[in-house]
């Protein structure tokens, strides 16, 4: 009987001895409430917030050109379209004005501009293009090609343009025409015709027949 009761004692002696030498990740990898002081892997884990960039543009330099590389379109309802062009523009714009008297400063660079005749004011500036009764006349050397069946022109189309003239009538100039410029350097041109004047409406009171055109300068000098 004692030694039955020594013996239980022994065994209970070494069942605490066992158990108070386990250590804490042993108990947890059997199941235990103890954790480690590794960091887990799901708070490494978590994003860092993005620096914001600012989305305002970078600052263009002083000698890049206000306008485009392509004519600009204005009020074109129902006319045929420009063709596009990966060349700069020297100058280009949407021009409207009376006849006999005024015409475009073309071969300056920056915006198409009506400008005097100096034929009709001496003390008036200087126009590269004029627009009379009779039609469409170059100055300075600017000759014109009139372009038919060309589905949007564009500067190569100018480029490989031949048999220029120095002027145009009315019946070859009309709404929607296409027409091509060579200035006296070299450069090519496009205009196109989006108003035909009226000639009547100078006899029916005090408007003057008006036209309007748009057009594009381009820089590249292919004749030298």
């Amino acid at each position: 009987m004692i030694a039955a009761v020594l013996l239980l004692i022994l065994l209970l002696i070494v069942a605490l001895a066992w158990a108070l030498s386990r250590t804490p990740e042993t108990l947890d990898g059997a199941g235990g409430e103890e954790t480690s002081s590794t960091p887990s892997s799901s708070a490494s884990s978590v994003a860092l917030p993005t620096p914001s960039i600012s989305s305002d543009p970078a600052p263009t330099s002083a000698s890049e050109s206000p306008i485009g590389d392509e004519a600009p379109t204005g009020s074109t309802s129902g006319l045929p379209v420009f063709g596009t062009s990966n060349v700069p523009a020297r100058s280009n714009g949407v021009v409207r004005l009376d006849l006999n008297g005024y015409g475009i400063e073309v071969d300056s660079a920056g915006q198409w501009a009506s400008a005097r005749n100096r034929g009709g004011d001496p003390d008036g500036e200087d126009s590269d293009i004029t627009f009379t009764d009779s039609g469409v006349a170059g100055r300075e050397g600017i000759q014109f090609a009139l372009l038919a069946g060309v589905e949007r022109p564009n500067f190569d189309t100018c480029k490989a343009q031949r048999g220029w003239t120095p002027s145009l009538t009315w019946n070859e100039a009309k709404r929607g025409a296409f027409v091509c410029i060579r200035t006296s350097e070299g450069r090519r041109g496009l205009m196109r015709i989006d108003e035909a004047p009226d000639l009547d409406a100078g006899n029916a009171g005090d408007t003057e027949p008006s036209t309007q055109v748009t057009g594009i300068l381009w820089t590249p000098i292919v004749d030298e």
